[in-house]
């Protein structure tokens, strides 16, 4: 379902980072007369190395089920392709600018995240309130970049044993 914004960010990225590498990960497989271009790099569920990846499937629709595969693609982007920083980028995301800044914070910080607020809510009665932000979490997870370390690994660990023991995610919640 977002193949084509899929293709608008890898070319995007190919603009503004020439020479990287762009891994896209087709969940739910791609159509037999679908063509990308060679620097696009598929992985398949079956590259991730999850033995529970038919729980994860049965659990949750595709779109949760994109959502618990993140941390398992960055892991393996790491420990499999030999990638020692790795940025996720949600489909919908169109890259602007060269990369410059996020991996010079890369190069400062293990993780770079993007919290949904830089200052509090205030108490007044509106929305967003607090507890709107707690349910979708202080992060947004259209975006995280890592680079290769212990604390990295441990996130990823983490977050992945939550994907496969929650009950389910909601999907009106992730972002």
């Amino acid at each position: 379902n977002y193949l084509s914004h899929a293709r608008v960010l890898a070319q995007s990225f190919f603009e503004h980072v020439p020479g990287g590498r762009f891994y896209l990960l087709a969940v739910d497989g791609l159509p037999a007369d679908v063509r990308l271009p060679d620097a696009i790099r598929v992985v398949q569920p079956s590259d991730l190395d999850l033995d529970h990846f038919g729980e994860l499937r049965m659990k949750y629709d595709v779109t949760e089920l994109s959502t618990a595969l993140k941390p398992s693609l960055l892991a393996t982007l790491m420990a499999r392709f030999g990638e020692t920083r790795v940025a996720y980028f949600d489909p919908d995301i169109l890259i602007l600018r060269p990369l410059d800044e996020l991996w010079q914070a890369l190069a400062q910080s293990d993780i770079v995240l993007t919290p949904h607020l830089l200052s509090p809510i205030p108490l007044d009665g509106h929305q967003p309130s607090e507890r709107d932000i707690m349910l979708v979490g202080a992060y947004n997870l259209g975006f995280i970049a890592l680079r290769q370390s212990a604390s990295a690994s441990a996130l990823l660990s983490w977050w992945s044993a939550r994907d496969r023991k929650s009950t389910r995610l909601n999907s009106s919640h992730i972002t």
